[in-house]
């Protein structure tokens, strides 16, 4: 894994960790927010091993959805439940 991939890879670890955090402390909506981050996060890593990257959230799940989910390296339900705390946090 790359340098980059790696710091992206740590911090979706981060976020999940938030996430857990406050969902068992009941803050549910930073909890979906934290969860959401750790998804985009994670996005980006994968994309960066591709030598991809984008500069907004959509860029981001547009480049995920071309290059790894219709290529058929990540389900289309990952990429659905990411949608999903998308509009959650929003």
């Amino acid at each position: 894994m790359s340098p980059r991939s790696e710091e992206l890879a740590a911090e979706a670890w981060k976020r999940l960790a938030a996430a857990r955090h406050s969902l068992d402390a009941g803050d549910f909506g930073v909890a979906v927010a934290s969860a959401y981050y750790a998804m985009l996060y994670a996005a980006r890593a994968a994309l960066s091993e591709r030598d991809l990257h984008a500069k907004t959230h959509s860029g981001t799940w547009s480049l995920f959805g071309e290059h790894l989910v219709k290529a058929g390296s990540i389900d289309q339900t990952v990429a659905a439940t990411a949608r999903d705390a998308e509009r959650l946090r929003a």
